[in-house]
């Protein structure tokens, strides 16, 4: 080994003298060994043994920081900082009320989020009506697009009418007659009483309109049973929003100064 006379550390040992290439360092004496001797407890370490009991300090214990509840002696590695004083706490005191906070945040009135929630639950009770009546037309206006489309489909009337004009209903025919119901189209400039006699000329049924004593075919209202007057044009209960295009409409034989359909809801479908 002449040609590196400075590699490697001697064993401490007198006994051994041991050349280590890779020797051991003693963290108590810091003395160098070699593999078999360098324990403490092996090379019989003289400061192992005169340093007092119960004061052995390391790397970590150094890190650890004291919580600064003075009746407390916890420490913690990863230090739990308040939010509100900035004083280092440990996790049994982290809460304000624990470790007496300077800057203590007294809790809100336990029924003040209560009383709110309560007032809003009522609120919203006492704007529910008019809210309902507003989803009541929007859902009958929707089921009147739905059906609008399909009478579109089966709809029968005078071809000669423009695609602008046409109005379509869904009619249903009075209880004598053997279709129950039948969808059609008209003209929105028509007044009902073309409407009444359109119908009653393509189904062939008796109109008698014109005679005092006799049954007359009049249109109701499926709604509410109302009836329309003969002299209403189709356009006018459009604009005022009394019908509108994909509704039904029932034709009845009724006396002739009837104005009220009192079996109205038996028409449905």
């Amino acid at each position: 080994m002449a040609e590196f006379p400075d590699l490697g550390k001697h064993c401490h040992i007198s006994s051994c003298n041991k050349l280590d290439f890779l020797p051991f360092c003693c963290d108590y004496c810091h003395r160098d060994f070699c593999l078999e001797h360098h324990s403490p407890v092996i090379h019989h370490c003289d400061a192992l043994q005169n340093k007092p009991a119960g004061k052995k300090t390391s790397t970590t214990e150094s890190l650890k920081q004291k919580c600064c509840v003075k009746t407390c002696n916890q420490k913690e590695l990863i230090s739990v900082t308040c939010n509100f004083c900035g004083e280092i706490v440990c996790l049994h005191h982290r809460h304000q009320v624990d470790h007496s906070c300077v800057k203590i945040v007294s809790p809100e009135e336990p029924m003040k989020k209560t009383t709110e929630l309560v007032r809003n639950i009522l609120e919203s009770k006492h704007a529910q009506p008019q809210k309902k009546a507003l989803q009541g037309r929007k859902s009958a206006s929707t089921a009147a697009k739905v059906q609008l489309m399909k009478l579109k489909m089966k709809a029968v009337g005078d071809n000669s009418l423009p695609q602008t004009e046409r109005i379509y209903f869904q009619v249903f025919l009075p209880k004598r007659h053997t279709n129950k119901e039948k969808a059609f189209y008209f003209s929105k400039l028509w007044t009902v009483g073309k409407l009444v006699d359109t119908v009653a000329c393509q189904e062939k049924l008796p109109n008698k309109n014109n005679i005092a004593n006799m049954e007359w075919l009049k249109l109701f209202s499926t709604s509410d049973g109302r009836c329309f007057s003969m002299a209403d044009t189709l356009s006018s209960l459009l604009e005022n929003d009394v019908l509108c295009s994909g509704n039904s409409i029932i034709l009845e034989y009724v006396a002739p100064g009837t104005e009220f359909l009192e079996s109205f809801s038996s028409y449905q479908a």
